[in-house]
């Protein structure tokens, strides 16, 4: 008996000590304190899916100048099945020919007979380019592109003319390489050769040296819908794991509208209305010391690091004097837009990490789509819409002419409406041009 009584007494001291050693550690971790860079934010918090760069940094319309006609898409997943083709081919050495190619021959270049553009949002560098595609950068130089060209007219079997354009650039400037492989020979096969169904572009001649392409009746290349989804949320605790480096020690406060997130150094903000979330870390103010390529990969890598692909987001912009890139919403091929940032991922970047994040907090994905909802949308044609445009605008600012989603949100309820609507691009942004039942048009920042 009292063995059995010494045994207890022996296996009771274990257990109280193994107590106070796990006690005294829980008392003494303290989570790494050091600067908060992109890989100590995140930690194990993943909130949907993470992406590469070839999938995010893609265009957004490829034009076919073909026997004097030209044909077009500006439906993302057919062009990203064009674009994975590229990602097959084999590039030389990429070199600056800017001073060879002035004025008309410019124009002839991009939009002659024969070639081929594939079109971007904005500026890419040309060295994350040559990442994405797998070859040296040894061969190319410190430049930047908003489309490719390719010379199919010169293609010979073997060798396809290719160029990067800064085509709306204040200095424009034109690179050239060649292509080889046997995908080139399959793209022009599967896709040069053949329309595709895509339908009839034509132009307008912004001025000199610019031209904007548009079709001419959208409603040949495909119906579009309006959709109205039931709202679904992500969490937003996950991106206060993911973005604080020591989430337990975050204080949280409901504010009129929405929540507060923070730790004494950083913020988070958290708007009810508009179902977005805004990150700053004051310390990190934006410089110009990051290298101009770094800033498009950096984003990319700082969202997969808590998989925060929601949806589809396709690179949009770049703003290199503000450290800024952002990527917007697409929704059945076409992108969506909105004023209140409910469409875009926003990243500054500052000299230590991150600056600032703004993005919307919801997964359309992950809606509940309404069905009985969904309606045919009329649209008026491409030539009507310019001419509107024409008659109120600058035309020397015009620089692109598309169909796209507005995103509309119910205050009352928690339903979200995409409507197709015809947006404009002018000096370097996106408005929306709608048309009333008597003809009229109304325009909106977006």
């Amino acid at each position: 008996m009292k063995n059995i009584e010494k045994i207890k007494s022996i296996i009771l001291s274990i257990l109280v000590g193994i107590s106070l050693v796990l006690t005294y550690f829980q008392w003494i971790y303290q989570p790494s304190n050091g600067v908060i860079a992109p890989d100590e934010l995140i930690g194990s918090v993943e909130i949907a899916e993470e992406h590469k760069a070839g999938e995010v940094i893609v265009p957004t319309q490829v034009l076919f100048h073909r026997s004097g006609v030209t044909y077009g898409t500006g439906n993302i997943g057919k062009i990203t099945e064009m674009y994975e083709n590229i990602k097959e081919w084999n590039f030389s050495e990429t070199t600056d020919i800017t001073s060879l190619m002035q004025g008309d021959n410019v124009l002839n270049l991009v939009h002659g007979n024969g070639s081929v553009e594939f079109i971007f949002d904005d500026n890419v560098p040309l060295q994350l380019f040559s990442r994405i595609q797998g070859f040296s950068e040894k061969y190319v130089p410190n430049g930047n592109f908003d489309r490719i060209v390719l010379d199919m007219g010169n293609f010979d079997g073997n060798n396809l003319p290719v160029y990067f354009i800064t085509y709306f650039a204040d200095e424009r400037r034109i690179y050239e390489t060649n292509a080889s492989g046997a995908a080139v020979k399959e793209f022009q096969t599967n896709y040069y050769q053949i329309p595709q169904g895509f339908p009839v572009y034509t132009y307008y001649d912004v001025d000199e040296t610019h031209r904007i392409y548009y079709p001419v009746n959208e409603n040949n290349e495909v119906r579009m819908y309006s959709y109205k989804f039931v709202s679904d949320y992500v969490d937003t605790n996950l991106f206060r794991d993911a973005l604080f480096s020591k989430p337990n020690n975050v204080s949280k406060r409901f504010v009129t509208g929405g929540e507060e997130y923070n730790d004494g150094l950083s913020l988070m903000s958290v708007n009810y209305f508009s179902n977005t979330l805004s990150y700053v870390d004051p310390a990190n103010e934006p410089d110009s010391t990051i290298s101009i390529p770094d800033l498009h990969q950096r984003g990319i890598d700082f969202i997969n690091e808590h998989k925060g692909w929601t949806d589809q987001f396709i690179y949009d912009s770049w703003s290199p004097f503000e450290n800024k890139v952002s990527f917007r919403l697409y929704h059945q091929g076409y992108p969506v837009y909105n004023e209140k940032g409910q469409t875009t991922i926003d990243i500054v970047w500052g000299d230590e990490g991150i600056y600032q994040y703004n993005r919307p907090y919801f997964a359309l994905k992950s809606h509940l789509r309404l069905e009985h909802e969904t309606a045919e949308a009329n649209l008026p044609p491409g030539d009507f819409v310019i001419e509107k445009l024409l008659q109120q605008l600058d035309a020397k600012n015009l620089q692109a002419l598309r169909l796209g989603y507005k995103f509309v949100q119910d205050s009352q309820n928690p339903v979200i409406t995409l409507e197709p609507t015809w947006f404009y691009k002018h000096a370097g942004n996106w408005l929306s041009i709608t048309f009333d039942d008597q003809g009229g048009e109304k325009r909106g920042l977006e």
